[in-house]
């Protein structure tokens, strides 16, 4: 196994909670390292309930390629609680997802995995634990 990837730049942002300069630097880090951002967005859920569910949204830097093996990222997404039908890895570099549940802490851990996977085409070997997160 791979040692683990280190960024210099946050991963993941939550929408709403970030600057443009931290947005900036975040496209540019990755654009550097060839990398994939993401983006998280907290939405209610449309029931009326008190319930968010979290859209994913990551993409790869124009021109530094696409994620890699697609169907295993979907096979993964849908093994962590992804809404089947909401998982898209486009052409042009971008993957979107839908969680039916809030857990910021729980989308950085997915996050860290799929880096991880991009960089070196395996799963990294981290179980979630809520602690090591943030939540923001």
């Amino acid at each position: 196994m791979n040692a683990e990837v280190a960024l210099s730049y946050p991963a993941l942002l939550v929408d709403g909670r970030f600057s443009q300069h931290l947005r900036d630097h975040q496209y540019y880090e990755a654009y550097k390292n060839e990398l994939p951002f993401f983006t998280v967005e907290i939405v209610p859920d449309k029931n009326g309930t008190d319930q968010k569910m979290m859209h994913l949204q990551g993409e790869m830097v124009m021109g530094t390629g696409l994620f890699r093996e697609p169907e295993a990222i979907k096979a993964f997404l849908i093994d962590k609680g992804f809404i089947p039908e909401s998982i898209l890895l486009s052409k042009d570099g971008k993957l979107y997802a839908t969680h039916p549940k809030q857990h910021l802490p729980y989308m950085h851990w997915i996050v860290r995995l799929l880096m991880h996977f991009q960089q070196f085409g395996e799963w990294l070997a981290v179980n979630y634990w809520y602690g090591d997160y943030p939540d923001r």
